[in-house]
């Protein structure tokens, strides 16, 4: 109980820290009154950058101020959003920058032995590119960390020390539902890469983590429109990566195979360029 007062109050302080920031840079966006305050949207699903889309924006704003040039694009990004214009209905890509940050659940070690560990954070932040009105790729950099809780081996609970981090890096594909609302669902996929990176100590004896692995992850949250430029979201995410090794210097072979596995809640901001 004393757990999830916490867990309650820190999400509480995010929002309002969140929301705060995004109340300083709506100032610097728009101007003028948002497209969502518009009563006919009929015209949704023409092309972006064009009157009456999902896009369409003040004359401050996103890529209407210069002609659907919207700058600071990856080239990595836009050959892969060019790639999937068949699949869109834009000729034009508007861009975004995100920042996230929240709790990061990992699961047990369980192998000969188990391992728990205490509940951690999870920071990033994104690059990415709408490929069309409701579809958006990114690429994403994440740090998460946790500590060691206890260690369980035939039935012997001892202290588990330590700290184990996970360095990401992947390419989400988003697709979101009712875009042109001030609140959107969505859901992801993503790939990528991740290196462990962790020292613990069991009675005495030094375990270590420390290998590339392939990353995966599912993506399912909700967006909130604060204004043209700018959005709040709120996000469940399931991350996992492929086995690697749990090794023990002082022996030759490793201790266990360590599969990571996590679950994270976050909350961030999105920024359109």
């Amino acid at each position: 109980m004393i757990l999830w007062t916490k867990k309650i109050s820190l999400a509480t302080f995010v929002l309002f820290s969140v929301a705060a920031m995004a109340s300083l840079a709506q100032s610097q966006t728009c101007g003028q009154e948002s497209p969502y305050a518009a009563s006919d949207f009929s015209s949704q699903y023409v092309d972006v950058g064009q009157p009456g889309s999902y896009f369409e924006q003040a004359a401050t704003c996103g890529c209407q101020q210069s002609g659907c040039n919207c700058g600071g694009q990856s080239a990595g990004l836009l050959t892969i959003a060019r790639a999937l214009r068949p699949f869109g209905d834009s000729s034009c890509f508007e861009s975004y920058r995100t920042l996230f940050g929240g709790w990061n659940e990992l699961d047990d070690y369980n192998d000969a032995a188990v391992g728990t560990f205490n509940d951690g954070f999870v920071l990033g932040t994104a690059k990415g590119i709408y490929v069309n009105s409701n579809t958006r790729i990114e690429r994403e950099n994440t740090w998460r960390n946790n500590s060691g809780n206890e260690w369980t081996n035939n039935g012997v609970t001892t202290p588990f020390d330590g700290r184990v981090n996970n360095f990401s890096t992947m390419l989400n594909v988003i697709r979101e539902f009712q875009p042109i609302s001030r609140v959107t669902p969505y859901v992801g996929i993503g790939a990528g890469a991740s290196r462990q990176d962790g020292e613990f100590v069991v009675n005495g004896n030094n375990l270590e983590l420390d290998d590339w692995a392939f990353a995966y992850q599912g993506i399912a949250g909700l967006r909130f429109q604060k204004s043209c430029n700018v959005s709040l979201f709120a996000e469940y995410r399931y991350f996992g990566n492929s086995e690697t090794d749990l090794e023990n210097p002082n022996f030759v072979n490793p201790a266990g195979n360590f599969e990571y596995t996590a679950q994270n809640v976050v909350f961030g901001i999105q920024f359109k360029r």
